[in-house]
This record gives structure tokens, sequence and C-alpha cells, in this order.
């Protein structure tokens, strides 16, 4: 037994060794989503002289997986002499020449398992489109595709910029080729000239007056000329011409569901000298199509095709109509110079069909037909007018009437009953009281007060398509200010009430099963659902069996058969896949009859249903319902049920007019009633409800008399003052104050401040109240003025006389950084200003120190031959000497293209015009010393790097052969020996040129005996089979090691 479980080891262990072994891409799925298209954002500087050559960041708005490469980015600059574009590191500088940028678009990791770019993609920067270089590259392998694309090219020159001159328009405007205006320009610029469009004044354009330049069309209004060294004016010149009309204004009427296409009416508002082409109705059509006469039709769309709807065909809810309408201008005016987004109907942008200078058509989207949905609860025999519910489901939409319409009875909608008939025959109505309760048979109708939201309106609002549940409305009243609207509906008279009882036993028919009321209403009706087969007599060898299906809810019997006898002697059973199940148990069962896998149901998921065979085992159960929700099942989980009776509170709810019984879960009210009064109120009792105790008028209270004249603080409502008496108000006998006021007691003495008042001449002391002065009096001069200080009044301190102060003599020499006008440089001394003894600072200045040493460029200077470091103040040179060159490789040479190299200064970095590097001679690069097996199939394949264009001839063994003993495509140069070919060369190695005009690619390969291939799979199949044959081999040799072993042992 270990032996054999030792065996069964190394073969597993063998097989996971083999799948090791495989690619993982092996298992990869086949076909990823292809991303065609990819937009970024940047924020790209065009190149400019002298500047950094930083690459900007992208941002990828679509295309998502695939990104830009950072580490791919950089500025390019073509190469004058190879003609090629060099990459620049970031941190250089832009130099003269072309430059472009260049990025790496990539899709990798995770994103490269379901998605790959396509062959060949398109790559979008701020909306423009970049170029792509190549097609795209993809490793499959390692789930990567890239693509390289560049921007436009940019020319970058000097910072020295050519002389501008002045570009002056009159009636006009000058721009570059970029459409920017302008007014300079440099010599060799193409300048576009574009004149006013006065056709709305009634003149148009008839050429342009150059002075200094010529233009390209002299005649048209955008003109053309190239910058030459001067100023250049031009004049745009106008003749008489009819006036454009730059607005058309119209709105529609009568577009609603149910009306004849006819019905609808379209008015031009604006302006006079606009009208309809072929009158103001209608737009009509023969049987072939030619319009009969009108202006206007609404049409749409049927697959591809356009539909004009008949005069009396109605309009449709769903459908989305657009208008046709068909204007034309008056004598002396013209549609030339109108714009779609001035041509409006009901405010909305329309888009021209057709335009001529007199006549035009315009096609437009009405705004949506209105609807209002709305849905209709407790509705229901015994409940009252106030207890139904109606909730408006339409945005934009809200009730309106009295108390601006809460939603509520009375506030928003009614219930009405026909009340006899008025005059002339009609219908009247009355409105039922919140309290009255519907009856069963009741005629009653639901009217509705519904107002548009802000900014909305209900003008197209009709019955059709006014719904309550579904059902439309009667009539609609649309009140005149075109936003308030009363909906009628007519509704169901209701059925006198009955409360069904169900039996818990199942009816049922051939079909279904149900639970009946006695009134025959039926409950939980359902198809039947058939169980297993129940076997009732197994079959025998001699004898038939029988067998019954059953519904699996209520056990009618759906289907009976015969089992027939087995026949001959032993039996074998022979048990279905299928389960097979009573109450308790399921199991598998043979035809005969005969059970196995006995065993009992289990509902480890608690989903009521066995986890074996699906029989359901229980039905929901436990939990409490309330009014809001259902029970809670406690074997599963879920709701079930219904809901359970209101749990009303015994104390009262009430608000200012009545009160009710509420329940305590979900709110609903019952035996709601208006306050009964109760006695009235008095001074000291208020007057409640008798039932439910509500305060319906507080107690009277006291009933003030404001009579007394109370000058005690309480009362004060302002201080008397040097000009005003103080003010009281008048009080009750019970103290409380009132709001009328006397007068009381006498002025008050002024209020003088302790501060003197000053001008030039007197002092005094100010009333604060009312400005009255008193210790009025002149001056007292204190000692006289000194420099540092003033002379004052002794008395209030007002400055008579400023202090005279210091005259200033700058003639000291001081050296403090404060008085330097310039520091000393390498060609002149320090300067200072003079400055007083004070250290106020002169205008007059003095020399001090030595000159300095000079400050030198730590950048080189150079020419052709030498380099140097530049002082920066005077420009003398120092460190002169001659360049140290040595060689740089620009690009290397290839096969296919020539490289490039220059001689570079190491101390300095001067650069001398790079020289290019002869092209390589071509060599073999796939396919090097193969080997062929005679009898094979497959061609051999050989690659030469050199360029395809340069393919010249195939050699072997010295010897030209022929096109059709080989293949050639494209790849540099793919060269595939045909088999049949091959199968004509002697075993033995041979030798291979693939001949190009760049040069002779040499290989040696050899052809071998044939070797028996298996018949049937690819190459790499059979590999894998020989690969597992050995590791079994492996395997085996193991496992006879290790028995070996053991025996040893």
């Amino acid at each position: 037994m270990k032996q054999k479980t030792h065996r069964l080891l190394s073969l597993l262990l063998c097989l996971v060794m083999v799948l090791g072994l495989m690619p993982m891409t092996a298992f990869a799925e086949g076909t990823r989503e292809e991303v065609d298209t990819i937009k970024a954002t940047a924020i790209i500087n065009v190149p400019s002289y002298d500047e950094p050559t930083n690459y900007p960041a992208f941002t990828v708005t679509e295309g998502s997986p695939a990104y830009i490469a950072a580490m791919m980015t950089h500025w390019e600059k073509k190469n004058t002499v190879t003609g090629k574009w060099d990459n620049v590191s970031s941190g250089n500088t832009f130099t003269e020449g072309t430059w472009r940028l260049s990025v790496q678009v990539r899709i990798d990791g995770e994103g490269g398992k379901t998605h790959k770019l396509s062959e060949k993609p398109r790559f979008f920067v701020n909306e423009v489109e970049w170029q792509i270089e190549s097609k795209s590259r993809f490793d499959d392998y390692h789930f990567v595709s890239l693509a390289y694309f560049h921007s436009q090219e940019y020319e970058v020159t000097s910072s020295t910029l050519p002389q501008m001159y002045d570009i002056t328009v009159t009636n006009g405007v000058a721009k570059n080729v970029s459409y920017i205006d302008i007014t300079k320009a440099k010599p060799g610029d193409k300048v576009v000239l574009l004149a006013d469009d006065r056709r709305d004044e009634g003149f148009a354009f008839e050429k342009w007056v150059v002075t200094g330049a010529t233009v390209d069309a002299e005649n048209n209004s955008t003109a053309k000329f190239t910058m030459p060294e001067g100023n250049v004016t031009a004049e745009a010149t106008y003749i008489p011409c009819d006036i454009s009309i730059k607005a058309v204004e119209l709105t529609l009427d009568n577009y609603a569901v149910g009306k004849k296409a006819s019905d609808i009416s379209v008015k031009i508002i604006t302006p006079d000298v606009v009208d309809f082409s072929y009158g103001d109705t209608y737009r009509c059509y023969d049987e072939d199509g030619v319009a009969l006469g009108g202006s206007y039709v609404l049409c749409y769309l049927e697959g591809e095709t356009i539909k004009r709807l008949g005069a009396d065909e109605l309009i449709k809810e769903g459908v989305e109509y657009f208008l046709e309408v068909h204007i034309k201008s008056d004598e002396g005016y013209t549609f030339l110079g109108l714009k779609e987004e001035n041509v409006t109907l009901d405010g909305t942008a329309g888009v021209a069909m057709f335009m001529q200078p007199n006549n035009a058509v315009y096609s437009f989207l009405p705004k949506p037909l209105k609807t209002v949905d709305l849905t209709l609860d407790n509705y229901a025999v015994g409940n009252k007018a106030g207890d139904i519910s109606v909730e408006i489901t339409t945005p934009g939409v809200l009730f309106s009437g009295s108390g601006e319409g809460s939603g509520e009875y009375n506030q928003g909608y009614q219930i009405a009953i026909p009340d006899g008939e008025w005059i002339g025959g009609t219908i009247a109505v009355r409105f039922l009281d919140p309290d009255e309760k519907l009856e069963a048979g009741a005629d009653y109708d639901l009217f509705v007060f519904v107002k548009a939201a802000d900014g909305s309106t209900l003008k197209d609002l009709t019955a059709a398509n006014a719904k309550l549940d579904g059902k439309a409305a009667e009539a609609v009243d649309l009140l005149s200010d075109g936003v308030t609207a009363v909906i009628i509906f007519k509704l169901t008279p209701l059925e006198a009430s009955h409360t069904h009882t169900y039996g818990t036993e199942w009816k049922s028919d051939a079909y279904k099963h149900w639970h009946e009321c006695s009134c025959g209403a039926k409950s939980k009706e359902a198809a039947h659902t058939a169980g297993e087969w129940i076997i009732d007599t197994p079959a025998t060898a001699t004898t038939s069996g029988t067998k019954h299906k059953e519904c699996t809810v209520c056990g009618y019997t759906m289907a009976t058969e015969t089992i027939p006898a087995t026949g001959g002697g032993e039996h074998t059973h022979s048990y279905g896949s299928e389960w097979k199940n009573d109450a308790d148990n399921h199991w598998h069962e043979c035809s005969c009859g005969d059970k196995k896998d006995l065993a009992a149901h289990l509902d480890a998921n608690k989903d009521h249903n066995c986890d074996v065979c699906g029989k359901k085992m229980s039905d929901h159960t436990g939990g409490t319902a309330t009014c809001k929700d259902k029970a809670t099942c406690t074997i599963c989980g879920q709701k079930y049920g219904d809901l359970a009776a209101h749990n009303y509170k015994t104390e009262w709810s009430k608000d200012k007019n009545k009160h009710w019984h509420e329940c305590s879960v979900c709110g609903d009210k019952k035996d709601v009633a208006a306050h009964t009064p109760g006695a009235p109120a008095t001074e000291t009792t208020p007057q409640t409800c008798t039932i439910c105790g509500y305060v319906i008028k507080a107690a009277l209270g006291h009933t003030h008399n404001f009579n007394q004249k109370n000058t005690s603080e309480t009362y004060l409502k302002s201080a008397a003052t040097c000009t005003k008496k103080a003010v009281y108000y008048y009080s009750c006998t019970c103290g409380e104050k009132g709001t009328e006021t006397f007068e009381s007691s006498d002025l008050a003495a002024h209020n003088y401040k302790t501060e003197w008042s000053k001008d030039s001449t007197k002092h005094w002391h100010e009333c604060s109240v009312c400005g009255n002065k008193k210790d009025e009096a002149a001056h007292t001069p204190g000692a006289a003025a000194t420099e540092t200080t003033p002379q004052t009044c002794t008395t209030c301190g007002y400055v008579i006389k400023e202090a005279i102060g210091h005259v200033h003599s700058y003639t000291e020499k001081n050296t403090d950084a404060k008085y330097l006008k310039s520091a000393a440089t390498c060609t002149a001394k320090a300067v200072y200003y003079y400055s007083c003894s004070c250290g106020e600072k002169g205008t007059e200045t003095f020399e001090s120190g030595e000159t300095l040493a000079h400050t030198w460029e730590t950048k080189w200077a150079n020419n052709d031959s030498k380099h140097w470091h530049e002082c920066t103040v005077c420009k003398t040179k120092g460190d002169e000497a001659d360049h140290a060159f040595e060689w740089k490789i620009d690009k290397e040479a290839t096969v296919t293209e020539a490289g490039a190299k220059h001689e570079e200064c190491k101390v300095c970095g001067y650069k001398k015009t790079a020289i290019a590097i002869d092209k390589l001679a071509p060599s073999i690069i796939d396919g090097r010393n193969a080997k062929w097996n005679k009898g094979g199939e497959n061609n051999m394949t050989f690659k030469s790097d050199a360029a395809f264009s340069d393919f010249v001839e195939v050699l072997v063994d010295g010897k030209t052969i022929t096109a059709e003993n080989y293949e050639k495509r494209e790849g540099s140069i793919i060269i595939e020996l045909k088999a049949s070919y091959l199968e004509t060369l002697a075993e033995g190695e041979h030798t291979l040129i693939i001949r190009s005009a760049s040069g002779d690619a040499t290989t040696k390969f050899t052809v071998e005996a044939e070797i028996v291939s298996p018949p049937t799979g690819s190459t790499n199949v059979w590999v894998w089979i020989i690969i597992g044959v050995v590791a079994l081999g492996i395997g085996a040799a193991v496992d006879v090691f290790i028995i070996r072993k053991r025996k040893t042992a």
C-alpha cells in the first residue's frame, strides 16, 4: 500500500513540474479589448530661445487604462546634418532650430491583461491630434502594448527680435495666421484682414483700400498679405444693401397630447419685417408629397426617414416631434448674417434647414409635452374624506389652493359628489367635509388643485396627460395665468366592504391552488409546483409498479404512471441522479423503487429548502408584524405575511382645529373630529374642548387701562437734558407699562466737558448735549519756541508756535552702509553721500576705498578655437586657453542608417559641427546556424538587418537561387527557404547569403536526416509531451530507487 502511495506522489510531482515549466501566457485570455483613441490634457509652453527644456505633465481624459510614460517623454531637436531627431534631456535650454515633443503611450500591468492599443491608435492633446511615429508595438508575453507620438514642429530663433511695423485697419481688424488680433508684424509674416459685417446697418462690403502692401483679393471681406518692411494701412469700404435681420422670435400654442396637428398655432413675435412664407396656417401635402400651402408642420423620425404629421393626425404622448417653419423677409431686408442661436421658438434656438437672402426654413424642438402624474391612497368604504391621500409624482408640479397647497385634504385636493343641476343643465357638485365617510356605490369626483413650480408652465396640460394611478383625467381647467390648474378625475364607485376570511386548507383544480373565502374570493392563488415521482408500488421482475407526482404545496395529484416490470432474472439497480423526497427524507431511487443515499432533510443556509434535494421544508414563521412592517421570519430573516392592525393611543392627539386618536407606530389617525367647546373663557379660566381638553381660548385675564402717571425709573423712556424734559410711559393700576408717553419735571443743567475745546485764538468748556460754552478766554502764551520745544497756551495746551527745528550742514564723510550710493567694482571706487551731524543724508557725494578684483562668470565663454571666463562687470577675459577636444557619438551607425559624431571640448562643452559615420555591414540576426530535418513541412526562416528596400538576391553555397524557392517579406529582410527546396539539398552544412545594396549577410545552416514526427498536433505540443515523458521517467526512477532502498533496508 505504501509503495502505491509513493508511486502516486511521484506521478503528481512530475505533473506539477511539467505545469510549472509551461509559460503562464499559455493560460492567458486570447482576446483583449483594443483602445483606438486616447485623449489627454497638458500645459505645453511654446519653446523659446534659451528657456529650459522642461517636460509637461499629461492627464489622460479618454482611453483608460492607457497612460503617458513620463520617463519616455522628451523634447527632440532636428539634426541639420543627418536630418534625424535627437533626444534632448530635461534641464537643457532651447537653442536655434526645429523642435518637437515626443511621448510614449502604453498599456501594461493589470490594464494590459484586459486592454491593448490598436495597431494604429490616435492620440489627441488639448483636442489637437499628434502624429504617430510607427505602428503600435506588442509584447503579449508581458501584456504590454505601446506607441510613440510627436507634436507639431516648433521653430526656435535667437532672442534678437526683428523690426516690427504698424498695421492700421479701419472698419475691420488684422489677425495673424492663428487668427489672433494684431496691430504689429515683422517683415515676412502672413497677415489676414477681416472686414466688419455692417449688413444690419444696410451696408455691404465693397473692397479693401490698402497702402504699403498688396492683398491677394481686394474684393473679398477676408484678404491676406505678406508684411513688408514698413507700416501698412487698410480700410474696408461699403455700398448700400438690404438691412440684415439679426433675430427672429416665435411662439407655439395648443401643442398638447390628443390635439390635432392643425390645432397648433405658431406666431412671429419679432421683428415686423419677417412673415410666414406661405400663410399663417398648418402646412399640408397631397398624396405625392407636394405642398398645398401653410408655413409650419410637425415632423418626426421613423428610422432614418423624416415623416410629417397630417393635419388631422393626433399628437401622441412619447413621440419626439420637431417643428418645421418657413419664413420670409420684407423687401429691403435680408437673412444673410442671421445666426441660428438668434432664431428662437419659446426661447429655444432652432436649426437652419434652408437659407437664402430672403427665404429660410428652420426646425425647432418644442418643449416636452407637460404631464402630471398622481396617486390616490386610503380611498375605501368607511374611511373619511379627510383620510384620503393624494401625492404628485411629477417633478416641478406642486399643490395649489388654500394654505398654499400643503398636500392635505381641503388644501390641495377635495372629493365632490353631484348635487342637483345649475341653470342650463350643468351638474352642480358638493365638496365633502373632511369628516364625511365614503359610501359604497357613490359617484365621486376628485378635484386636484395644482400649480407649476417657479419658471415652469402648465399651459400645454390636457386631460389625456394628467393621470391618477395611470387613469386619464375627465377634464383640466387651466387658469388664465397658465401656471395654475384644476384637474378633475372620475373615481370608480366603491363596493360594500367585506372582511375576507380565508380557510387554511387548499382548494385546487388541474392547474392551480388557492385559499378561498366564503364569498368566493381567492388568496395566494398560484400554479401547481410538481414534486418528484413517488413510488406507490415498486415494479418487480414479473409485475408492473405504479408512481405519481404531487404538487409540493397543496398535495394535488398531477400525474400517475405505470412502472414496467423489470423482466429477466436478477435485477441490477440503476439509481437516477435526481433526488426523490418526502416530507422528512430524500434519496436516489431505482426504477424498481429501491432507494439509496436515504437521509433526513438539511436546511443549513436557512432558506426553507433542503440544501441537498431542494425540497421545501418550512414556511416563514415567528416575528411580530406592525401596521408599518410585516413580521420578520425567525428562520430566514425575510419579511412575510400581512401588516398588523393599527395600535391607537388612548390619549387624544390634537391641533387647534380637531382631535384624534393616533397610531403609536405609523401615526395613522381615527376618531378625527372638530373640538367641542366647553364653557366660555373667563378672566381666570380658559375655554377648553370637553372631549380632549384642548385650550380653545385662553383665560381672558385683566383688561388694562393705561391712565396712571408714574415717574419711577421703571416707566422712564428718556431722561431730562438741558434741552428736553424727561419722558415717561403711562401705566395701568396693575403696574403694566403702556405705550403712550407724557413729559415730567424741568430741564436738566448743562453737561460741560472737563477737557478744553479750542481754536487758534481762544479756549472754552462745551456742553456735550447742546454745545453751550462757558469759561471762554484768549490763549495765555507760555515760553518761546526752541529748536525742539513748541510755544503752547499755559491753560489749554494749544500749540501757538511749532518748534523751530534743526538746520542741516552736509559736511560729514560717513561710510556707513546707509550712505552708500554705489558699491566699489573692478573699475570704480565706492561712492557715498555727504551727511549732517544729525545723521540726515545729503545729495552731494564723495569716493572712498579702492577698486575691487574682477568677478568672473562661472559659465565658460567661447568661440571656435578658445574658451575663457569673463568678468561680469568689465568683460575682461580670464583663464583663456585653447579647446581640448574629444570625440562624442551622437548616433550609433546601423545597417540601415548612418551614424553621427562630433568633437566637443572637455572643458567648456563647445561642440563642432557633427559629421557622419558610415553604415554598418548587414548580418543575419535571426536563424543563424539553424538546422532542418529532411521530410519536414516547415520552411526555414532567416532575417537580415538590412533594409528591405535594399534587397538584391539569395545565394546558397555561392549560387543564386530562384525566387520560387523562397519567400521574402518586410521586417528588415525576412527570407523563408521553402521546404520543397530544402529537400533538394544534401545532408550536411550549407552557406546562406542574403545580398543587399548595403552588403552581404552570411550564415551557416545544416540539413539533417529525417526524423519521425507525431502525426498530429503542433510542434510545441509534442515538445511538452516529450518534457512530460522525461519528467515521468525521472519520477519512475525515483520510485524504483525508493523501493530498492526499502528492500535493502
